[in-house]
Order: C-alpha cells, then structure tokens, then sequence
C-alpha cells in the first residue's frame, strides 16, 4: 500500500491540475499523451529480449563467427534500450507527462 500511495497522489494532484487549466480538454490531451508513451516504452522495451535472443540462438546453433559478430553490437544495443526504458518506467514519475499541457488560450475553459 505504502508504495501505491504517491504515485496514485501524484496522479490525482495531475488530473486536477489538468481539469483546472483546461478543463475536460486538458484531462484528454494528458491521457492521450500518457497512452502514446506506453507504446514507445513497449516498443523499446521488447527490442532488448528479442535481440538477445538472437544471439543466444546463433551460438547454440554453432553458426560462423560473422552471425555472431552481427548479433553482438545488436545485443548491446538492445541492452541500452532495455535500461533506458527500465529507467522511464520505474525512475520517472508519471506525473511530468499529464502536467505539460499544449500551450493554448485556456481562460475560457477554466471551471467556475
């Protein structure tokens, strides 16, 4: 419960920040950009597993040093994109992405 707790306070204080500024608008513009960088994570996040498994098969298999001087560089890189997504997920907090809100005369559409 206690690592639940500031996480899910940061994203109430964020969805109140967004309906205060802009409304139901500003709450939709931070959901859809929350769900556009869930699939570059995605993305990213599969690109390590997928290329070290390539290399993994290629030398079970016993195949010739240049298939595993090709999947070498490509396992490094998908290392670094495996910690680089491991940090947007679990180092930064959500809340960035639902409080940069485009700019946008918002005075008409304050509540109240």
């Amino acid at each position: 419960m206690k690592a639940c707790a500031w996480p899910v306070i940061a994203i109430c204080a964020a969805i109140l920040a967004s309906y205060w500024l802009a409304g139901l608008y500003g709450i939709a513009v931070a959901a859809t950009s929350m769900l556009s960088m869930t699939g570059i994570i995605v993305a990213l996040d599969a690109y390590g597993p997928i290329t070290d498994n390539a290399g993994g098969i290629a030398e079970m298999a016993d195949m010739p040093k240049e298939v595993r001087a090709i999947t070498d560089p490509l396992d490094a890189v998908g290392n670094t994109t495996k910690a680089v997504t491991k940090a947007m997920r679990s180092v930064r907090p959500p809340w960035p992405r639902w409080c940069c809100l485009p700019t946008t005369p918002v005075a008409w559409s304050r509540p109240g």
